[in-house]
């Protein structure tokens, strides 16, 4: 399978509809196995090598993951969250050791761009808005 059909494949693509003519666990467990198989039968590549390399840490979460489901279930909700805890922990790891950093001329011209409700904005309005008029800002920004 090559990476566009992975990305396309039923238990990959995206939104998840469930079949419920299964319990919610049973569904959840169906679909981590059909995702670690539909991984592992990716063709040669890159990206599928990179993937495969991957698999050992991505079973492992996928277990922490049912784990803490079938725990939270049971009504062991502590352990159920120790599992979960250890899934996020992994994939925040993995995701951590990802960087992105461009330089200038790799990053090409950037823009800043302002909303306003205003049909016409002045040079000067384009830029950072002054000390003065900093009541005018929201707080979110």
């Amino acid at each position: 399978m090559n990476l566009q059909e992975f990305l396309s494949h039923p238990p990959i693509a995206l939104p998840i509809r469930p079949d419920w003519t299964d319990d919610f666990q049973g569904f959840v467990s169906k679909r981590l196995d059909s995702f670690l198989e539909a991984l592992s039968s990716l063709d040669v590549g890159p990206v599928a090598e990179n993937l495969r390399s991957r698999i050992p840490a991505i079973t492992t979460c996928c277990n922490n993951i049912s784990r803490s489901l079938h725990s939270s279930l049971e009504g062991r909700l502590q352990e159920g969250y120790t599992h979960f805890d250890a899934a996020v922990q992994q994939v925040i790891e993995e995701m951590g050791s990802y960087t992105l950093s461009l330089a200038e001329r790799e990053a090409g011209v950037l823009y800043r761009v302002r909303q306003t409700k205003s049909p016409k904005l002045e040079r000067k309005d384009i830029f950072h808005i002054p000390f003065e008029k900093r009541h005018q800002v929201p707080t979110h920004r």
